[in-house]
């Protein structure tokens, strides 16, 4: 099923079909089966109204409307909104999660169990797009029991990912953090292309991502990075910031995000928070979208202003990724508000702050890769995009888990995730842990006739 046929499907039916399927108590039909029936129609409706309006906008009554359930009937399963797209998205995860168990007990090797359910949840998702995309991308933005569910879901897919390397001869032993970063990888991917419209396209990269999930043997040993780094309180922010009003302000505007949320946050919340008042939050800005993307600019900038001068200091790439990785590490550390809006407040706020988001990191590997050669390699652009994804993926656990003063401690491990796929695993492992010989090892195969980084090419 394609386009706009396949949006308007849910494991549950078609608005119309949802409508079909009301029960009605008697002639035979239990309590218990029309007690189900409308759950699963409220599920579906939860499944049209969240691609079609977005969970926001949607209400109660929306629905209703789609469902055919009566209010009253709803409040005996539910509180509310949120507690019904909680509820929806568990349902969804919980038959995609069964299935690929299902596929991973299957006969055969286990490489080939492993990439039997693999190719099984990429089928599902091109198969239900708007399924896909309310659990995936609409759950970040439900906040609450819905971003606990998701990331619940990513806790079961690495625990089924960790049980398949665990049988494989190059996987096993790999440590819990680096099996996580790798489905966040594989998320970022799909996210994208959900987001985009572009879910058919996950058909044609399974191969490419399978290969790209295998490339990350577990390190040889620990990868441990510097002790934490103390967090300034909220009133000591960066000297300039202190004189500058508009700066003032979006580091206001990050933490009343942090605290409540892009939705929830009101002007006076970004004003208190930034102590400043709200009539000079609008000589600045127009509205909170406008103060959005200002902040994301500005943190983003800041972050490369950080970055590349370590980078471009490095005696060679290796180093200048090790460089980029330990100063964005440190920078976010240091600017925890700017952090937890990079890292995890962006995904409730939705793709297009994702994606601007993302650009500092693309500029940034730019420019490394620009140390390394005179004209730089044609590389793999989907492993690129994993990659990514991985390291955003650590970052964002490490911050929701222990704080943005814990990532200094994760910039081993994300410069492990960046190289690998690049360089091998070995070479990865040796620039991360700081070993010299590994690092002039790492320079010498890059600038080699037939070095993995020329080697590469371009994806589609």
């Amino acid at each position: 099923m394609a386009g706009a046929e396949a949006e308007t499907r849910t494991p549950w039916g078609t608005a119309e079909e949802l409508q079909a399927r009301k029960l009605n108590p008697g002639m035979g039909v239990s309590a218990a089966e029309v007690a189900r029936s409308q759950r699963e129609r409220l599920f579906g409706a939860v499944v049209l109204a969240g691609v079609e309006r977005g969970y926001e906008a949607t209400t109660v009554a929306d629905l209703l409307a789609l469902s055919g359930v009566s209010r009253a009937s709803f409040y005996r399963h539910f509180n509310d909104k949120s507690e019904c797209f909680a509820a929806a998205i568990a349902e969804i995860f919980r038959i995609a999660t069964t299935a690929v168990s299902h596929g991973l007990q299957g006969e055969g090797s286990w490489p080939e169990r492993g990439r039997e359910g693999f190719d099984l949840m990429l089928e599902m998702i091109v198969a239900e797009p708007a399924a896909a995309r309310c659990s995936l991308v609409e759950a970040w933005r439900a906040r609450g029991q819905s971003a606990e569910q998701l990331d619940q879901a990513r806790a079961v897919s690495a625990g089924l990912t960790e049980a398949v390397f665990q049988h494989l001869d190059d996987h096993a032993g790999t440590p819990p953090e680096l099996v996580a970063a790798i489905i966040g990888g594989v998320h970022a991917v799909i996210y994208r292309r959900l987001a985009l419209g572009q879910t058919a396209e996950l058909a044609e990269l399974g191969d490419g991502l399978w290969e790209w999930a295998l490339s990350y043997p577990p390190p040889p040993a620990p990868l441990v990075g510097r002790g934490r780094t103390r967090r300034r309180g909220p009133a000591q922010m960066p000297p300039f910031a202190a004189h500058v009003p508009a700066e003032r302000m979006l580091r206001g505007f990050s933490a009343a995000v942090a605290a409540k949320g892009f939705e929830r946050a009101t002007i006076a919340d970004i004003a208190t928070a930034a102590s400043m008042s709200q009539a000079t939050f609008y000589e600045h800005f127009a509205n909170k979208e406008e103060a959005l993307a200002a902040a994301l600019d500005s943190s983003g900038a800041q972050l490369l202003a950080a970055t590349l001068p370590a980078v471009r200091r490095a005696p060679d790439w290796p180093s200048a990724m090790r460089a980029a990785m330990e100063t964005i590490c440190g920078f976010l550390a240091a600017e925890p508000d700017f952090a937890r809006l990079r890292a995890v407040e962006v995904y409730a706020i939705g793709p297009e702050a994702v994606a601007a988001r993302d650009r500092a990191g693309r500029e940034i590997l730019q420019v490394v890769l620009a140390l390394a050669f005179e004209e730089p390699p044609q590389m793999d652009s989907l492993a690129v995009e994993a990659m990514a994804g991985a390291v955003n993926s650590l970052f964002y656990d490490r911050v929701r888990r222990e704080g943005p003063a814990s990532l200094p401690e994760a910039a081993p491990l994300a410069i492990y995730i960046a190289l690998a796929p690049l360089v091998g695993p070995e070479t990865a492992y040796a620039v991360a842990a700081g070993d010299r010989h590994g690092i002039d090892r790492a320079v010498a195969e890059s600038t080699a006739p037939h070095g993995r980084l020329r080697a590469t090419s371009s994806a589609s």
